[in-house]
């Protein structure tokens, strides 16, 4: 089988992540549990027919070349025509996977493409290429390194997307909640991210109206360490949502903290409900279990009525420390920690 990994008359799809930050040294070609194959080069993906760069012209031929996370699904078929449903359907899966892995990465890179197209005459001809809509870091965060563990974790969660998906219209809410969270990041300004994270929790926690601060900073202690440190943290990220869904900056839930401190402190809100979302979202994707609470929208005001806290956080495991997320003071030209990785 060639490197691709594709027969002849294969339909495929194919992700190209350009200089990501990547934990994959090896140099062959690695297939994870969905069948999804893993390069870590574009080189060679075309073959050496010069109407490649004809056709996507040479600025983008070059931008793919830079690519070193390379995923690839493909399945038979025996219709060789143009862009068809199989496509559709191959582009949508690799775009979840790219998603999925976001929810637990920090991904740094400089763009992703998806290519489609079918395996004919020993090549891949390419009917499509598009450019994935990109994520953001909060300003401050670290970057991670992309491993085929993490990837192998998104395909897994994927699968368990999928299979909500096929039942809705259970999970609804959850899925719009995943929705709002993707949609934050990537979102560009931080004022804008903590809306959507906070958002995205809040279709977790499912507040009555009226009681939706007080229920948000309790129930969320469910997915986060509780204490002191939580509620402050909590309360005041909360108080941001609501300000910048009221248009006023979000430095205004902020005078407690010298002026010199407050942007610094509104973007360590950001990166903490940005990671608790994620991380709240990856463990009801990660466990049977627990998801079924998420079902329908009495079974999770039951989830928070009549199920005591302390059974509450079994049922999740481990809880996120929102202290482990420090405050930055000292960024690099990349909006980075200047003291990180």
């Amino acid at each position: 089988m060639n490197t691709l990994g594709l027969n002849e008359g294969d339909k495929f799809a194919m992700l190209a992540i350009k200089k990501g930050r990547s934990g994959i040294d090896s140099t062959t070609p690695i297939v994870l549990s969905d069948a999804t194959r893993v390069l870590t080069e574009f080189r060679g993906v075309l073959g050496a027919q010069p109407h490649w760069k004809e056709w996507l012209g040479s600025l983008r031929i070059d931008r793919l070349g830079q690519a070193n996370v390379v995923l690839i699904q493909g399945e038979p078929s025996s219709n060789h025509g143009n862009l068809d449903a199989q496509h559709v359907r191959l582009d949508k899966h690799l775009t979840k996977v790219f998603y999925i892995l976001r929810l637990a990465l920090v991904i740094e890179y400089y763009g992703a493409d998806i290519l489609v197209g079918s395996f004919l005459h020993g090549e891949a001809q390419i009917c499509q290429v598009s450019e994935v809509p990109g994520f953001r870091p909060t300003r401050g965060s670290a970057p991670d390194s992309v491993t085929i563990g993490s990837l192998e974790e998104a395909v897994t969660r994927v699968g368990h997307l999928d299979a909500m998906e096929s039942r809705r219209p259970k999970f609804a809410r959850f899925i719009r909640g995943l929705n709002t969270l993707v949609e934050g990041l990537r979102q560009e300004f931080g004022q804008d991210r903590i809306h959507q994270f906070v958002r995205s929790l809040e279709a977790l926690v499912l507040p009555d109206p009226g009681k939706t601060r007080g229920q948000f900073i309790h129930r969320c202690q469910t997915f986060a360490k509780a204490g002191a440190a939580a509620e402050q943290v909590l309360r005041e990220a909360f108080s941001m949502r609501s300000d910048t869904e009221h248009l006023h900056d979000w430095g205004r839930s902020l005078q407690s903290y010298p002026v010199r401190d407050r942007e610094n402190v509104a973007l360590q809100r950001t990166r903490q409900m940005e990671r608790l979302a994620c991380f709240a979202y990856c463990k009801v994707l990660d466990d049977a279990d627990l998801s079924r609470h998420f079902e329908t929208e009495d079974q999770l005001r039951g989830f928070w009525t009549r199920i005591d806290d302390a059974t509450r956080r079994r049922s999740v495991g481990d809880q996120l420390d929102l202290d482990s997320i420090p405050a930055v003071r000292d960024y690099d030209n990349s909006g980075r920690s200047s003291f990180g990785p």
